[in-house]
């Protein structure tokens, strides 16, 4: 059995099922890759310091955690846990087995090549997206998947992917006083970029569900969406006439089977779009207006549920 302070200082009751000491160390426990030298903490201190854990150490106190478990070398720089009860390790918040297991950042299974996760309807070998050399951040919050690094967040929640800059104030703000992690967690994400790039939204559908819909066609993804009364092309150039009496006018550039589409005149969600095939999956993404902040749950939902909702619209027409 684990040890009652190590249970303590994981919020977790006195015989935690599995999954659930997992669960608690993923929302608990960030990882961190660089800005921090010395001895390996022990689990005990990895679980009670709030400042995030390397890869060797969150995966010394997953190990402590589950029953039998033996800590292993992925291959991928990062180690994996295998105990009798199924496969985890650093920067992944479930317990796989072969069967689908649900994550704050969508579902996850355990497969011989080492643990999966489902992203846009495509199964795939799970890759935590830390820098290699670090520095950089991987937490996870009860809905969403967060990597923190120069800067810059990704986070991917099971319907979207955001990327978009993250200055200090507002990492302190998630970090500290939010989540409550210690206020030295800021150092482990490194420096801001000097000129980050503009904040993205992408969702994903399996290709096979896109079968015969002309999402490769910006006139017909943007004009799928609703409160778009008309759409006209003019060489590279897309107006959409909107219900409200408004137009918004967007430049064109398209290479095989893929699109872009940039906002030159009026008012719309999206200062950009874009649709291209990402092997089995279709991606479509915005980046959203400036009064949009898509790193706030509820905007990032709206977001998601809007796109998603123009493609399904857009194969059932």
């Amino acid at each position: 059995m684990p040890d009652s302070s190590l249970l303590a200082a994981l919020g977790l009751p006195p015989r935690p099922a599995p999954g659930q000491a997992v669960r608690a160390v993923a929302l608990r426990v960030p990882v961190v890759l660089g800005g921090r030298t010395g001895a390996p903490r022990s689990p005990g201190e990895t679980a009670a310091a709030r400042d995030g854990a390397t890869p060797a150490e969150a995966a010394a106190l997953l190990a402590a955690l589950l029953p039998g478990a033996s800590v292993r070398d992925a291959g991928s720089g990062m180690p994996r846990v295998e105990a009798s009860s199924g496969v985890t390790g650093p920067g992944i918040p479930v317990l796989a087995v072969p069967t689908p297991v649900d994550g704050p950042d969508g579902p996850y299974r355990s497969a011989p090549s080492g643990v999966e996760r489902e992203r846009g309807g495509v199964w795939e070998r799970f890759d935590t997206g830390l820098p290699e050399n670090g520095p950089g951040l991987l937490l996870f919050t009860p809905e969403a998947r967060w990597v923190i690094a120069g800067g810059r967040a990704v986070v991917e929640d099971p319907f979207s992917t955001v990327t978009a800059a993250l200055p200090r104030h507002r990492a302190e703000a998630l970090l500290v006083r939010r989540l409550r992690f210690a206020p030295g967690i800021l150092e482990r994400t490194g420096p801001e970029a000097e000129a980050p790039a503009p904040p993205a939204l992408e969702v994903a559908r399996h290709a096979a569900l896109l079968e015969g819909a002309p999402w490769d066609d910006p006139a017909r993804l943007l004009g799928a969406r609703e409160g778009v009364e008309r759409v006209e092309g003019t060489g590279s150039r897309l107006v959409l006439e909107l219900v409200t009496g408004d137009r918004a006018v967007f430049e064109i550039e398209a290479t095989g089977g893929c699109w872009r589409a940039r906002l030159v005149e009026g008012a719309f969600p999206a200062a950009a779009a874009w649709a291209e095939r990402d092997g089995k999956r279709i991606r479509y993404g915005w980046r959203p207006a400036p009064d949009l902040d898509p790193l706030d749950p509820a905007t990032r939902a709206r977001l998601a549920f809007d796109l998603l909702s123009d493609l399904i619209r857009l194969a059932g027409t």
